[in-house]
């Protein structure tokens, strides 16, 4: 049987300069293939490597439940969890310099800081980083949302690594420890 699994990876391509992995044994064959979630509509099509893999995988496996990240319940759950404490805000857990030069960047942005004041570091950085990304014009293009749509139009097999509450619990606790730094880094 063969599979393709799209995980976000980090790393170069062991050999030759296929973003695709073929990894086999006697009875089966698994395709690994590095992605990114968010890209500009220009960045397609993606690279043949994914169109084969694709083609001669029964069985796709992502990150998490691409589905059903985009249900109220999952976005409640991650609004909860990325929501600080009663009677604690952002500038808590922020130095003055950070949140100076956080307030710049929003006023830069045409965005209020009080919008945001009630939401851990995570999101912040979350949301820094897609405001940069969508100003050179990324977007919900992204690899695994594509092969997700076409895989449930082919009614392939779709599988995940990770359950949602992983995600939940990821996004909720990023930083943690270290807002600040992580802020800085990300402005």
């Amino acid at each position: 049987m063969k599979y393709l699994l799209l995980a976000y990876i980090l790393l170069q391509p062991a050999f030759a300069s296929s973003p695709v992995w073929l990894v086999e044994s006697a009875q089966n064959q698994i395709f690994l293939a590095g992605t990114i979630h968010v890209l500009r509509a220009s960045d397609h099509p993606l690279p043949t490597a994914f169109e084969t893999a694709y083609g001669q995988s029964q069985i796709l496996t992502f990150e998490t439940d691409i589905g059903e990240t985009k249900s109220p319940a999952f976005q409640q759950q991650v609004i909860q969890a990325v929501t600080l404490g009663q009677n604690q805000t952002l500038q808590d857990l922020l130095s003055p310099q950070t949140q100076k030069e956080l307030n710049a960047y929003f006023l830069k942005n045409n965005i209020n800081l009080e919008q945001f004041s009630r939401f851990k570091p995570s999101m912040i950085a979350m949301t820094l980083t897609l405001i940069e990304l969508r100003k050179l014009g990324a977007g919900s293009h992204g690899v695994d949302q594509y092969y997700f749509d076409k895989a449930i139009k082919d009614q392939k097999k779709i599988l995940a690594l990770e359950s949602l509450q992983h995600q939940i619990d990821f996004l909720a606790h990023l930083g943690e420890g270290q807002e600040d730094l992580m802020i800085q880094q990300t402005l």
